[in-house]
């Protein structure tokens, strides 16, 4: 039992508010689930078999930007994401979804995103990461918009990476992660809710 009260935080490839709801009732500490970002790395490239990946290197710095420590860096994420609250977008969020799905935004600004991006920072903010995933859609174009065995675009992979409760269970990581220090053995959640 003892074990069981030391989980806070669990990482998995399908969060949900029920999934949340089933294991708090047997880790009663547990205060959030995240998306696992390899997750998402792993499905684009089980769905890129037999062909070149060429944007998966830069796919997979990306999300490892939600596994680096956050302290002292980006905002204020907020209270743990549990699936209850709705999840809004500003119109320059739903802007760069849409350029997600239809590779709109221009290659030449999307190339230097990409090639600036820093991998060892964290993302600083939610539409950074949308921001990128437009970028890539756009610079890999060909490559997310091919149709995998089971007949699904990569693309649609992506945009779904960005849902309202997908993208929040992502920020989950940054959110635990912020509350670390470098030198902390374990995190501090006494006073957060």
């Amino acid at each position: 039992m003892l074990c069981k009260q030391q989980v806070g935080f669990v990482a998995t490839g399908a969060p949900s508010k029920r999934l949340h709801e089933v294991r708090k009732e047997t880790l009663p500490n547990l205060r959030s689930l995240a998306l696992d970002p390899v997750h998402v790395a792993m499905h684009y490239e089980a769905r890129r078999q037999h062909t070149k990946r060429r944007g998966l290197l830069y796919l997979r710095r990306g999300l490892a930007k939600f596994n680096n420590h956050a302290d002292g860096q980006g905002g204020d994420w907020g209270a743990f994401f549990t699936g209850h609250a709705e999840v809004r977008f500003t119109s320059h969020e739903t802007t760069l979804r849409r350029q997600i799905s239809d590779g709109r935004m221009t290659k030449g600004i999307a190339q230097r995103l990409l090639n600036s991006m820093e991998t060892i920072s964290t993302w600083c903010r939610r539409a950074g990461f949308i921001e990128f995933l437009a970028a890539f859609s756009a610079v890999y174009r060909s490559e997310v918009t091919n149709e995998t065995e089971d007949g699904k675009r990569l693309v649609d992979l992506l945009h779904h990476a960005t849902d309202g409760d997908q993208v929040e269970w992502l920020v989950n990581n940054l959110r635990l992660r912020s509350l670390f220090s470098k030198g902390d053995d374990a995190p501090s959640w006494n006073n957060q809710q």
